[in-house]
């Protein structure tokens, strides 16, 4: 094997916290959590017990990434924004890696309106896991509420946050793509993108599509 210097680093992805709020059907949390009482399964035992810390993140990123354009927070069992420290964190890459992007991955449904616009006034670009409208999104992204995930990404992108729209496609939503590329455009997304996963949703016949509160 080749040794990898730090210049050849153009993008990294790193995920920051083993918490989330959401119990998406198919996850890996998910069937972690099934295998809770195993033994053998000492993976499910780290969900929602760490992240990483600002003082964490200056030990590690103190060096020069000459050629890092991007770093991604995206993991397989984390939603970035229940780290505590995020905005600290994108404030010290904001402040030592002024080419970096930061990319963070996120189901919309945490935190407040203040912390999204302090959110937006760094280079970030922020992609809302959004897989469905008002009446089916709540179906496979379960816990996030549809008026609360609004009010976050509105107030991101109004104070000048650049966000992705992300879809996941599955029978009990696709037919809603259109009016959500159109209600994306309005909402001053400047990109949406179908996801199609090999994601199943077991749940999707037991759910009733209700107004979620």
């Amino acid at each position: 094997m080749w040794p990898i210097s730090l210049n050849d680093i153009t993008r990294l992805q790193i995920e920051l916290t083993s918490f989330c709020n959401a119990e998406c059907p198919s996850c890996e949390r998910q069937e972690s959590f099934k295998n809770f009482s195993s033994f053998s399964n000492p993976y499910s035992r780290q969900l929602n017990q760490k992240y990483i810390t600002v003082q964490d993140f200056k030990k590690w990123f103190n060096h020069d990434f000459n050629n890092l354009k991007r770093i991604h927070f995206c993991g397989a069992i984390d939603e970035p924004t229940l780290n505590p420290d995020l905005i600290q964190i994108c404030d010290y890459i904001s402040s030592n890696y002024k080419n970096v992007e930061i990319w963070i991955a996120t189901n919309g449904g945490t935190k407040t309106v203040k912390f999204w616009r302090e959110l937006a006034k760094f280079n970030t670009i922020v992609i809302f896991g959004i897989d469905g409208l008002s009446d089916t999104n709540h179906i496979y992204r379960k816990n996030v509420k549809w008026n609360k995930l609004k009010k976050n990404y509105k107030a991101y992108i109004d104070n000048g946050g650049r966000a992705i729209w992300q879809f996941i496609v599955f029978e009990h939503n696709k037919h809603q793509i259109s009016k959500a590329k159109k209600i994306a455009k309005q909402e001053k997304f400047f990109a949406f993108n179908e996801k199609y996963s090999g994601r199943t949703n077991l749940e999707v016949k037991q759910v009733k599509k209700i107004q979620p509160k």
